[in-house]
């Protein structure tokens, strides 16, 4: 067939980045308090000391036999503090008012971290950075003359940051222990002060549900042929199983691979559609033919994708797959499922 002098030009170096997976805040979880000391004295909450996060922070995962392997804060998240932080540094006189009002408003936060083990419970321990990518620190001395200053850009030193990270299905759960921080000293009023940040960090990711794209073309026994997920898209599962439907009897059949999706229309030897692009893959150990019922279906297995060079599948990346059979529509040919979209969960 002529299929299988193209299939190797398509066989190209398929090198993927670890691919980061956004988990979005859990708000009622995510509880913080903040405490701050100035060099006029301590600085009280007003009303409140206590405040929230919602918004997103990202991750890389790595997988092991046991589920999550590593893990590790990347930078790209943005955590919002909800409500503004506002608080007062007392007068010793009780009777009079404030030395100075501070408040930050529009603060986001972003942690990163270095890369941490994960144990057999989901237990890890981390050292975690967290760091303002917006907001505005506005002193209001009681001798007058207001500044504001930019907090972007703003760090505080790396802190111990423990916590669990939990797989259940498709969803990664995480919850830490993270604090933080933020130093500064306001030049017209010669107030320097420390605002520290701690509390809970947690949220959640789920690898959406493989889909189907692309378009498929008729084969012999006048279907498109189908393809869907039977298995497991959990690594630590590891029953990936493909089963590719409305197929031609007694045909040969394989499965491909790819990291991108794409789409060439009848190529050389073929009536049907190629949905995939970035060097293809191809389950050449898994070949077989196509039952009686017109399905073929294999445990693909999670312990290599046999792209150039092979790879194993991590958490959060997204590949993509057809399959390939032969057909006689009236003559000899080949063709090809829809595309299937998958990405993959610890």
């Amino acid at each position: 067939m002529r299929i299988a002098t193209l299939l190797p030009t398509l066989f190209m170096g398929a090198a993927l980045a670890q691919a980061p997976v956004t988990f979005s805040v859990d708000t009622a979880a995510s509880q913080w308090a903040w405490s701050g000391t100035s060099s006029l004295g301590p600085i009280n909450g007003n009303p409140s000391n206590t405040f929230a996060l919602q918004g997103t922070f990202v991750m890389e995962l790595t997988s092991g036999p046991q589920g999550i392997q590593t893990g590790r804060f990347l930078p790209g998240g943005a955590a919002a503090v909800v409500p503004d932080l506002s608080g007062i540094i007392p007068n010793p006189l009780p009777f009079l008012p404030p030395l100075a009002t501070i408040d930050v408003t529009g603060l986001v936060l972003e942690f990163t971290s270095d890369t941490f083990t994960v144990a057999t419970s989901g237990a890890f321990n981390a050292l975690g950075t967290t760091t303002a990518l917006s907001g505005l620190l506005t002193v209001a001395p009681l001798t007058g003359g207001t500044t504001v200053t930019d907090l972007t850009g703003f760090t505080g030193a790396p802190q111990p940051i423990p916590g669990t990270l939990s797989s259940s299905g498709g969803t990664v759960s995480l919850s830490s222990t993270n604090a933080g921080t933020f130093s500064f000293s306001d030049p017209a009023s010669g107030v320097s002060a420390d605002f520290n940040l701690s509390g809970v960090l947690a949220g959640s990711w789920a690898a959406p549900a493989p889909a189907n794209y692309c378009t498929g073309a008729v084969n012999s026994t006048g279907n498109i042929g189908q393809l869907a997920l039977t298995g497991s898209q959990s690594l630590s599962a590891d029953q990936f199983i493909l089963s590719a439907t409305g197929l031609p009897t007694s045909q040969f059949a394989y499965f491909i691979v790819a990291p991108a999706q794409g789409f060439i229309a009848t190529p050389p030897g073929s009536q049907g559609n190629i949905c995939l692009s970035g060097g293809i893959g191809r389950y050449n150990a898994l070949v077989g033919q196509t039952d009686g019922a017109g399905t073929f279906s294999r445990d693909l297995g999670v312990a290599s994708i046999p792209v150039n060079p092979a790879q194993a599948p991590q958490p959060g990346e997204t590949w993509y797959f057809q399959l390939w059979h032969r057909d006689a529509n009236p003559t000899p040919t080949s063709n090809f499922t829809v595309g299937l979209e998958l990405t993959f969960a610890p």
